[in-house]
């Protein structure tokens, strides 16, 4: 019971701050930022935009996170882009919902689901731009580009710098992130750690103790082959 009341007690303090350091919660000012998130068929048609930017604006939101690239779809115009590009002279989603967003006072944000590039069924556009696992393999279900190897984030830089010729408001990245502990182990990234840690983080296992001495952590942790991430990234 006296659990029970703690935890009760704590409650209504977390809620009470709250209410001190968010005047929104509190019945002040409402949030300055009031956003959401809509995916690609939010928009990518006038009807579907329409409908979207008429649904926030009966929820008084102020700014549209649009999702511009994922699974190999860029819904802007674009002169690198080297997969699909959705955005044509007829319809251009990303413009189309800019100019309809901007007339109802909200602004739009394009988010880039950045170094993901889509799943199996869709051809790799640089598979030498992929990465690795700790065995060696490249990906082939899921593609993921590596921020380590040269040519990567100079042709991402070149397409979300296309989204400039845009009224944007905001860029936002998501992704920014490799696939999980198993990657990323290409060559790129492998070399300049073996130049300066003296030996192939490919073989951490055998190597343990160079990557954290004993002496110098108390309470070392050791990994051993991440085999259970495969398939389990998040």
């Amino acid at each position: 019971m006296k659990m029970i009341i703690l935890k009760l007690a704590c409650m209504v303090l977390a809620a009470t701050a709250l209410c001190f350091v968010n005047p929104a919660v509190a019945g002040g000012e409402p949030f300055t930022f009031r956003g959401l998130w809509v995916d690609t068929a939010s928009y990518s048609t006038p009807e579907a935009a329409d409908k979207v930017i008429e649904q926030c604006k009966a929820a008084k939101i102020n700014v549209i996170i649009a999702s511009v690239l994922v699974h190999g779809a860029l819904m802007h115009k674009s002169t690198h882009f080297l997969h699909k590009i959705i955005a044509a002279d007829t319809y251009d989603p990303l413009a189309y919902l800019i100019t309809k967003a901007h007339a109802a006072d909200i602004k739009v944000h394009a988010m880039y689901a950045t170094y993901y590039e889509g799943v199996k069924g869709l051809q790799p556009a640089r598979p030498e731009w992929l990465c690795t696992d700790i065995d060696g393999n490249r990906m082939d279900q899921t593609y993921f580009l590596s921020p380590q190897i040269p040519g990567v984030n100079d042709y991402l830089l070149s397409v979300i710098k296309d989204s400039l010729a845009y009224d944007i408001d905001g860029i936002q990245l998501d992704y920014i992130r490799y696939y999980g502990s198993f990657y990323d182990y290409s060559e790129a990234g492998r070399k300049p750690f073996i130049d300066t840690f003296g030996f192939d983080p490919a073989n951490f296992m055998n190597n343990t103790e160079k990557i954290v001495p004993p002496r110098a952590d108390p309470f070392p942790v050791r990994v051993m082959h991440p085999s259970a991430h495969l398939g389990k990234p998040w």
